[in-house]
């Protein structure tokens, strides 16, 4: 089955991280956050993806090909300007000429696509739209459904306590190819507050699938540091595996390599507290008596010095935390430099922040290349 994945945003919410690099390659779990995406799908049956690309799409490209070593079949556009997520979908309409997927690019969820597609069948839908309920509907497209789940209306971000209803759209569609034809071609076009209230007004079927299952969208920082510690701690919610990391039996070092034993190894002196899940990458060094609290996530040449104590963070590569250092709740993108003594929680930075020795931070962002003294 064919699927289309919306990638070619610019990720404004997730910034300082996104600067320099695609949402769609933030790593989750030491793997770009897209890789999850196409297991998941290529699990599922959609096995001809179609990757709609914009902001900073070099990267993409270069790391997933035509998609061969993950077992399915990838081709990309790259938007000439924003086109929205219905002119996103809508410039590979001459590839889509059965029912076929449209996927938000910056959601994990373990949703049942069967089913949907039963659904979809059954009820001779032009859209199926995955929901998915929520504490505050507010930052979503929310639905009023009659009792067989049949979209009634369709309402963008209503303002809190004016949502129909707490069913949130969870940004997985099901499109009859027909629909298309009401997209303008080339042009900015959403279809949450253009196509389907077209839809529903002109009596065709948009038709609710509601699941109760595991579902973040990662767009905030927040989400993002919270989707990787759950998928740390709830294995089950994991779509690429984790293997223990060779030689440290008896602890909960974890490697998100597919053959952990080819790699240099995280080396941990003696008297290092580890308190597990934590994800090492390779070639992490960590000094005597630092305590690693997890769910933690720490990537490929960190080096954590002795006495630091993490918990609940989030490290990209080449991170150093000072002597020391106590660094909480926090995610720091590449070549971050943690000053010793240093006390950070809840803190965002971007690619190469530094922070000074003994300085104290708490719900601060840092942007890229910016020294806090």
């Amino acid at each position: 089955m064919r699927g289309v994945i919306l990638v070619g945003g610019e990720g404004t919410r997730l910034r300082p991280l996104t600067w320099r690099r695609p949402k769609a390659m933030t790593p989750i779990l030491g793997r770009p956050f897209l890789e999850h995406m196409l297991v998941f799908l290529r699990d599922q049956g959609v096995d001809e993806i179609m990757l709609a690309l914009g902001h900073q799409p070099d990267a993409i490209q270069r790391y997933f090909g035509d998609g061969g070593r993950w077992g399915v079949h990838l081709s990309m556009a790259v938007e000439p300007q924003p086109l929205g997520s219905g002119g996103a979908i809508r410039q590979f309409r001459e590839r889509l000429p059965e029912p076929f997927f449209a996927f938000n690019g910056d959601i994990l969820t373990n949703v049942r696509l069967a089913p949907m597609i039963a659904r979809h069948r059954e009820t001779e839908a032009a859209v199926s739209i995955f929901f998915i309920a929520v504490d505050d509907p507010s930052m979503f497209g929310v639905a009023r459904l009659d009792g067989d789940e049949r979209v009634l209306e369709f309402v963008e971000k209503p303002p809190p306590g004016t949502a129909p209803s707490n069913w949130a759209n969870a940004g997985v569609w099901l499109f009859q190819p027909e629909v298309l034809a009401r997209v303008p071609e080339v042009q900015r076009s959403m279809v949450e507050t253009e196509l389907f209230p077209e839809l529903i007004a002109a009596g065709e079927r948009v038709q609710a699938f509601c699941e109760s299952c595991f579902w973040v969208d990662i767009g905030t920082p927040a989400r993002y540091l919270d989707a990787q510690l759950r998928l740390l701690a709830e294995p089950a919610l994991r779509i690429l595996p984790l293997r223990p990391w060779p030689g440290l039996a008896g602890s909960e070092a974890l490697s998100a390599a597919d053959d952990p034993a080819a790699l240099p190894p995280p080396v941990i002196a003696p008297g290092v507290e580890l308190d597990g899940p934590v994800l090492l990458g390779s070639g992490v060094q960590i000094a005597a008596r630092a305590r690693l609290i997890g769910p933690l996530a720490i990537g490929d040449g960190c080096r954590i010095e002795a006495g630091a104590v993490l918990e609940r963070a989030v490290l990209w590569e080449e991170c150093t935390v000072g002597a020391g250092a106590h660094l909480s709740g926090s995610v720091l993108a590449d070549r971050c430099r943690i000053g010793p003594g240093a006390e950070l929680d809840v803190i965002v930075a971007g690619q190469a922040a530094a922070v000074a020795a003994g300085t104290r931070l708490s719900g601060r962002a840092i942007e890229p290349d910016e020294a806090v003294i």
